[in-house]
């Protein structure tokens, strides 16, 4: 028992000579130093913020060529416009530019057309857009270059008055 005594009477002389704390004495970093934590299991390492990917199956979506396309004002601009109606459809149709890849038409009934319109996509120098009201519909044909990336500026407005069929040439 006396051991006992003495083992611990030891015990209590150390832990005050050492200030009474268990655990050795840390050093403290200067202000401007962090310390170094290496990732290990316990402790993961910090998330990379995810990057958004197409999944393989699904398709990204087309942006509108309006907000991706570049306007260059030296290429060609659809010309020979020529609009005609009959019923509820307006056919469209304008001369062919060897360099331009694909068309687009814009559309709107409520008055101008701009880039910001209803529009339509289309490889050929023909359009028929069917199943229309009987009001005034309005076209602008825009020619498409380098993979959607370069467009020309905006042709001429077409109307066609479904109310009174017409047959226009430009």
């Amino acid at each position: 028992m006396k051991k006992i005594q003495l083992l611990l009477l030891l015990s209590i002389l150390i832990l005050t000579a050492c200030g009474g704390e268990s655990q050795p004495e840390q050093q403290e970093l200067p202000a401007e130093q962090e310390p170094i934590v290496e990732p290990t299991q316990e402790q993961p390492a910090p998330e990379q913020p995810a990057q958004e990917e197409a999944s393989p199956e699904e398709p990204a979506p087309e942006e509108p060529a309006s907000e991706v396309a570049i306007i260059d004002d030296s290429v060609a601009v659809p010309t020979s416009l020529k609009i005609s109606s009959k019923a509820s459809d307006v056919q469209l149709s304008w001369g062919y530019i060897a360099e331009a890849s694909s068309y687009n038409i814009y559309y709107s009934e409520a008055g101008d057309v701009d880039e910001n319109s209803m529009s339509f996509s289309t490889p050929n120098t023909r359009f028929s857009h069917q199943g229309l009201n009987s009001s005034i519909h309005n076209y602008k044909i825009q020619a498409v270059y380098d993979e959607k990336q370069v467009t020309s500026a905006l042709s001429n407005t077409l109307h066609a008055n479904l109310a009174k069929p017409v047959k226009i040439q430009d």
